[in-house]
């Protein structure tokens, strides 16, 4: 199995804390290839990269880790689905 980031843009970390950078990081230096859909962040640039990951995958496993008080709403994500 190889592990392929398919990332929206190459500054979606540039925001982000030292803690959660340095695990970025870590994941990427273990990434058998990395895929940036956009050179840079704009509107629209986390659906290129969902549509790319539907796209060009066989499976799609969709995870959401939520903390307890924080609700996070995904609603484009849900609707791209393919069956083989």
């Amino acid at each position: 199995m190889k592990l392929i980031l398919v990332q929206p843009c190459k500054s979606q970390a540039n925001s982000w804390s030292n803690e959660d950078n340095e695990v970025y990081r870590e994941i990427i230096s273990k990434a058998d290839k990395v895929v940036y859909t956009s050179q840079e962040y704009y509107r629209g640039c986390m659906q290129k990269r969902n549509r790319y990951l539907v796209d060009n995958s066989s499976v799609c496993v969709f995870v959401i880790i939520q903390k307890k008080q924080e609700e996070r709403h995904i609603p484009l994500n849900m609707r791209f689905q393919r069956v083989s």
